[in-house]
């Protein structure tokens, strides 16, 4: 937490309004970020199924969370992800 809150020292909570955490995983950076800026709407992108279904569940019935199932490239197509164990 000592990290973010250093990193976003000097912006002012109410004036953050949305959030896009990419390759958000199980939604640490998501949970901090909500901590720091509790105003804000967080919108996760997270491209493996595993890691999406546990970011779900880190904010059931969270109004200000919002998750995607999907990665993001420079390119526009679909590839597939290799995921070691």
């Amino acid at each position: 937490m000592v990290i973010y809150k250093t990193l976003f020292k000097d912006i002012e909570k109410n004036k953050i309004h949305a959030v896009i955490d990419v390759g958000a995983n199980v939604g640490y950076a998501s949970k901090m970020i909500h901590y720091l800026f509790p105003l804000a709407k967080i919108y996760a992108i997270e491209p493996v199924p595993m890691s999406k279904a546990c970011l779900d569940k880190n904010f059931t019935n969270s109004r200000f969370f919002h998750s995607y199932e999907f990665a993001l490239s420079d390119k526009q197509g679909r590839v597939k992800m290799n995921i070691a164990e």
